[in-house]
């Protein structure tokens, strides 16, 4: 199959990511076809794609007629095999259960065309053991966003082990021909990438909350107003490239003793305990005092469109 045969998206599940997917390849030019078996989640997908649009709207990156025509190719239904029969290319995104992937998985490849590639949108399961519930593992795929994914460019594409080659350069071109920016895992390791860094954080983040440092409020300061403003120029090896006269060499020879000196009072958390995480949630709650989920996604979906502006990533 080429990229120009690619005609026909279904999303399997209509949860965050799911419904999210709907929207980025909709908006792409592609008939979308969204299933769940949950018809109050369809509803409330069909809901949060039509907010979804209208942030585009308020940053004039569509007009109303635009969105009119764009929600014409998105059907909703529940049945799997209908969501498939006649799909280029399918896309996971249930909840994170590798038993409940594999399932679908089965199910994708017994009712969508010999020609379709089958893809999850899964943070960290290993494709090689999901595709081992189909017939063509050799067209198994993961790609993993970030949420929301009909905003956020980044996409990890991620193999198993018989994923073929042309699989992977497909799927990187279509997310490419949807203005995403996908790159290629080139091993399959828990949590990938995005997953990893973030993980890494959050565990620094709850050990500073463990041991008294910092507020969450302050905590998520220090990211926000701080690091994440860095962090939304430029990654990591670049910020560090600047961060010494002379570059990254430079940067090796003259901070790896102050490194060091964190890395060894790092603490290696292994589980977050009940009492950790009931302090969290705490703090969370008042540092977000009354403000709706609603209402932040909303802000959110707003300020990313905002900074992809400055960023000239749309």
């Amino acid at each position: 199959m080429k990229l120009e045969n690619i005609k026909k998206i279904a999303c399997i599940g209509a949860g965050v990511i799911g419904h999210s997917w709907a929207c980025a390849f909709a908006r792409g030019g592609y008939e979308v076809r969204l299933m769940d078996v949950n018809n109050d989640l369809l509803r409330k997908a069909e809901n949060g794609i039509r907010r979804n649009y209208e942030v585009f709207v308020k940053n004039e990156l569509i007009n109303q007629d635009e969105v009119a025509a764009i929600l014409k190719k998105i059907e909703m239904g529940t049945d799997i095999s209908w969501a498939v029969e006649d799909a280029d290319f399918c896309i996971e995104s249930v909840s994170e259960n590798i038993d409940l992937k594999k399932d679908i998985f089965g199910k994708m490849d017994q009712a969508a065309p010999q020609r379709a590639i089958l893809a999850s949108s899964t943070s960290g399961q290993p494709m090689t053991e999901i595709a081992k519930a189909t017939k063509r593992p050799e067209k198994c795929v993961i790609i993993h966003p970030l949420n929301p994914p009909h905003i956020i460019p980044a996409v990890e594409v991620v193999k198993g082990t018989l994923t073929s080659d042309e699989t992977v350069d497909l799927t990187v071109g279509l997310l490419k021909k949807i203005g995403r920016k996908p790159y290629v895992c080139l091993k399959e390791i828990p949590g990938f990438v995005m997953s990893r860094l973030l993980t890494v954080v959050l565990r620094e983040a709850l050990s500073l909350l463990k041991k008294g440092v910092a507020t969450v409020e302050d905590i998520d300061t220090a990211i926000n107003s701080g690091l994440g403003l860095r962090f939304g120029l430029m990654g990591v090896f670049e910020i560090h490239n600047l961060t010494a006269s002379g570059g990254l060499e430079n940067f090796f020879k003259n901070y790896s003793g102050f490194y060091r000196q964190i890395w060894a009072d790092l603490e290696d958390m292994k589980d977050v305990t009940p009492e950790l995480a009931a302090k969290a949630v705490e703090g969370i709650r008042k540092e977000l005092g009354d403000r709706s989920q609603e209402d932040i996604i909303k802000w959110r979906d707003e300020k990313l469109l905002e900074l992809m502006k400055i960023r000239k990533l749309i």
